[in-house]
C-alpha cells in the first residue's frame, strides 16, 4: 500500500474516532445537564411542600431501665465514662426513618422547614448507637461479656447502620464460644430490611459471622 493512501487511511480512522468522541462527550454533558437541571427543579419544588407533623412512630425513646447500668471502681473509669456519655446521648431526641430518606425526599413529605429536626434527630439517634458500642467495647476489655451483650444487643435492635456494634457482637460470641448466637444474629441481620438494603454493611456483617463461625 502506497505511504500516502495509508497516511489517508490513519486520517479517516483519526477524524472518525474523534467525531465519535466528541459525539459521546456532548451526549454526557447533555445528560449531567438534564441531571442537574432535574435536581433544582426538584430542590425547588420540595423547598415548597407542605409542612406536615413528624409521625410519632418514627420517634425513638430509649429505655434506660433494660441497660446494664453499674458503679465502676478505679481501674474501670473509661468504662464508667462511657456509660455516662451513653446516658447522656440518650436524654437527646431521636427518630429512624425507615427506609432512609434524601433530603429532599424528607423536604416533599414533611416540608422544608421540619428538615433540621428531622436530620438532627436522626444523628442523634446514630450517635446513642455509637456511644453504646463504644460502652460495650470498654466493657469487653474488662471482660464482663455479659452487659457488654445486653448493650450491643440493643444496637442490633436499633439496627444500627455501621459495623461496630456487629462485630463486637460477634467477638463477645466469639469469646464465650456461643456460635448458635452467632447463627441467630445472622438471620436476625437478614431480616432486618433497612440492613439488608445496605450492601456493604450487610456483607460486611455477614462476612464477619462467617470467618467465626468457620
Amino acid at each position: 500500500m502506497p505511504d500516502f493512501v495509508a497516511r489517508y487511511i490513519g486520517l479517516a480512522i483519526f477524524v472518525f474516532f474523534a467525531v465519535i468522541f466528541k459525539f459521546i462527550m456532548t451526549r454526557t454533558s447533555h445528560k449531567q445537564s438534564e441531571k442537574k437541571n432535574k435536581l433544582i427543579e426538584d430542590e425547588r419544588e420540595a423547598n415548597f411542600s407542605r409542612v406536615h407533623a413528624i409521625p410519632d412512630e418514627v420517634s425513638y425513646i430509649p429505655d434506660i431501665t433494660k441497660l446494664p447500668l453499674g458503679e465502676y471502681n478505679a481501674d474501670e473509669k473509661k468504662a464508667a465514662t462511657m456509660q455516662e456519655r451513653a446516658l447522656k446521648a440518650a436524654e437527646r431526641p431521636m427518630l429512624r426513618l425507615d427506609p432512609p430518606m434524601s433530603n429532599i425526599e424528607i423536604k416533599r413529605a414533611f416540608g422544608a422547614t421540619n428538615l433540621e429536626i428531622i436530620t438532627n434527630r436522626e444523628e442523634n439517634y446514630e450517635n446513642y448507637i455509637r456511644a453504646l458500642a463504644n460502652w460495650a467495647a470498654e466493657l469487653i476489655v474488662l471482660e464482663n461479656y455479659e452487659d457488654a451483650e445486653v448493650i450491643l444487643t440493643t444496637c442490633v435492635d436499633m439496627s444500627a447502620l455501621f459495623f461496630l456494634p456487629y462485630s463486637l457482637l460477634c467477638d463477645v460470641y466469639d469469646k464465650t464460644g456461643n456460635k448458635p448466637a452467632l447463627s441467630s444474629l445472622r438471620n436476625r441481620v437478614s431480616e432486618k430490611g433497612i440492613i439488608k438494603n445496605n450492601d456493604m454493611l450487610f456483607k460486611k456483617i455477614n462476612d464477619y459471622i462467617e470467618a467465626k463461625l468457620s
